[in-house]
């Protein structure tokens, strides 16, 4: 993984990316084709997704006291690194206590190498203590799919309301957790047909809100991803 990021102010910039094994298969084949695009945002304009991202104060829509602060992350075997450590960084950027939990061991390593320790078990984090959760991509999804605690916490958290998020192939553990059937969502254009078959309808755009389900598409929507997410935590003050 390459990743170099330029600070100009409050300007952050990130370029770079690239993959560094030749096996990505229908990673990579999701990712052909798939263009700049335009993303609404919170005033009724509109931003190409890949302008930088200005931030006002420092961080934006930011936690309110009295609203719940703990946003769970979930991760595994061969997670999609910048899908989890983008999100984690900008969510405690703007207030938010981000845990990382896992199917039981005390560390993974990202598709590119980078290794996450856990906080601890999905399990160990009820749903009433979150704010929102997070499923990633990367080929973890395809492993959190099969734990019963990681479908069951995702279920508490939206039928609570409370934020869930997606990017890539993130939506995996949602089909099985059984919330998409009705909702709009993006992901990768690998499991399009996936997330059709399972009832939802698939909208190809860098981010989509659909009431407390937020949803992207690649690595290079996580901007996109990353406002999304701060809209519909700060409707849930």
């Amino acid at each position: 993984m390459r990743l170099a990021a330029r600070e100009e102010g409050p300007i952050f910039w990130f370029a770079g990316y690239g993959r560094s094994t030749a096996d990505d298969g229908l990673h990579d084949e999701a990712h052909a084709g798939e263009g700049p695009g335009v993303e609404p945002v919170g005033d009724g304009s509109a931003r190409g997704v890949d302008e930088p991202l200005v931030l006002d104060k420092p961080a934006g829509a930011r936690r309110t006291e009295g609203m719940s602060s703990r946003i769970l992350m979930l991760v595994g075997p061969e997670y999609e690194d910048l899908e989890v450590w983008y999100p984690k960084l900008r969510l405690e950027e703007a207030g938010f206590e981000v845990k990382l939990a896992g199917l039981g061991e005390a560390e993974y390593r990202g598709k590119h190498g980078y290794p996450c320790k856990v906080d601890g078990r999905i399990a160990d984090f009820p749903a009433a203590a979150l704010a929102g959760i997070i499923a990633p991509g990367g080929w973890a999804p395809d492993k959190i799919r099969r734990d019963p605690d990681a479908l069951q916490r995702v279920r508490e958290v939206d039928a609570a309301g409370k934020m869930v998020a997606t990017i890539c192939h993130g939506p995996w553990v949602l089909i099985s957790a059984g919330i998409v059937r009705g909702r709009r969502l993006t992901s990768t254009v690998g499991i399009r047909d996936d997330v059709v078959n399972a009832g939802a309808e698939w909208v190809d755009a860098p981010s989509v809100i659909d009431g407390n389900l937020v949803s992207a598409r690649v690595p290079k929507d996580l901007p996109a991803f990353g406002r999304a997410m701060l809209e519909v935590l700060a409707k849930q003050r």
